[in-house]
């Protein structure tokens, strides 16, 4: 339920997302997260459709300079993505390494205004994340469908 948030808390912040133990709510959006993308893959699957899965950081994850501490771990939401993916044998990109080593200590660099409460890419972040992706399909053939090539 809802009603597990604590007040200044929503599904948008690493204190949530990353925490190192779920509440059951978190749980349950997480596993019907996962549900849903088997449900993708198995679409893509039956109609022969490559799928590559790609997680991108939210701002958070990029700004807080320690990974790890008590109570969190900010590379938590991707992990369960990755096991989803390595599971099945999906391509799998996870892209913040490379955002929060070019971000480094300036993620305004790549995110739209935090005042604003925007934490999308901005044209840097967009094009950092292309190039990533352009980099990683390059050296994954098996991510483009034969219909693509």
């Amino acid at each position: 339920q809802p009603d597990d948030l604590k007040p200044g808390e929503t599904f948008e912040t690493f204190t949530f997302w990353s925490r190192s133990e779920y509440s059951d709510f978190a749980t349950q959006a997480k596993d019907h997260a996962l549900e849903v993308l088997g449900r993708i893959h198995a679409v893509t699957k039956a109609s022969g459709i490559p799928l590559n899965i790609v997680a991108i950081p939210y701002a958070d994850q990029v700004v807080n300079p320690t990974p790890k501490g008590p109570g969190y771990d900010l590379t938590r939401p991707q992990a369960f993505v990755e096991g989803f993916a390595r599971r099945r044998g999906i391509p799998y990109l996870d892209l913040m390494p490379g955002i929060r080593e070019k971000a480094g200590k300036n993620p305004v660099l790549l995110y739209m205004s935090s005042v604003m409460h925007d934490h999308h890419f901005n044209d840097a972040g967009h094009a950092l994340a292309g190039r990533l992706i352009a980099d990683f399909m390059k050296g994954h053939p098996e991510c483009v469908g034969d219909a693509i090539k």
